[in-house]
Order: C-alpha cells, then sequence, then structure tokens
C-alpha cells in the first residue's frame, strides 16, 4: 500500500508541477495578450 501511495503521490507532484508551467504558458500565450488587448476595448466602450 505504502508503494502504490509513494506513486501516486509523485504523480500528484509532478502532474500539479506540468499543470501549473501549462497554466503559466496559456497565460503568456494566449490569456495575457487577450486581457491586454481586451482591456482597452472594454474603457472605450464605456466611454
Amino acid at each position: 500500500m505504502f508503494e502504490v501511495l509513494y506513486v501516486l503521490a509523485a504523480l500528484a507532484t509532478i502532474g500539479g508541477f506540468v499543470f501549473d508551467v501549462w497554466q503559466e504558458y496559456k497565460r503568456a500565450d494566449d490569456g495575457g495578450r487577450r486581457l491586454r488587448r481586451l482591456r482597452p476595448k472594454h474603457k472605450k466602450d464605456r466611454r
């Protein structure tokens, strides 16, 4: 049982790290640019 728990913990740690890196990459590539572009548009629309 301990071996299984150790493997699951290792996979969860690695998976979480990869997921965090993927989220940061996604934000930097798409999210950041989209948010920066949309913010001025929204301000102009409000005006």
